[in-house]
């Protein structure tokens, strides 16, 4: 059976990861992607990862539990690679989420879309998985 573990950036995110999965291994990375890397460069081959995290959105209230079915990596509001333009796909339904290295404070996008600054760094390192 493949290990799995729960990342969670913030101190209070880690927190709650342990407190309702305990039956999991749960992982405080740190904010950003040089923990992110740091942090899934250190886990042995063949882990699974599950993101738990607090993220912005534009149309979703606060407090809402929301799956992400696709990521795309910015830069400052602006797709940092062309190629990363194009989203990693990771389930059916839910919202889109741009990882971005700074908060993101305002947006033209109209329907619901997440923002943070992990989980983009988090799905390069395991899409050849």
């Amino acid at each position: 059976m493949k290990n799995i573990v729960i990342l969670a950036a913030e101190e209070a995110e880690y927190n709650k990861c342990k407190e309702l999965f305990p039956e999991f291994e749960c992982v405080q990375m740190g904010v950003g992607a040089g923990n992110v890397i740091k942090t899934c460069c250190s886990l042995p081959e063949g882990t699974r990862v599950v993101n738990i995290g607090y993220a912005g959105s534009n149309a979703l209230e606060i407090g809402t539990v929301a799956l992400v079915s696709e990521t795309y990596r910015l830069t400052d509001g602006t797709y940092q690679f062309k190629d990363h333009a194009n989203p990693l796909q990771l389930a059916t339904g839910g919202y889109p989420c741009f990882t971005n290295n700074s908060f993101v404070t305002a947006t033209d996008k109209t329907e619901p879309t997440l923002f943070d600054m992990e989980l983009n760094y988090i799905a390069l390192n395991f899409a050849a998985l």
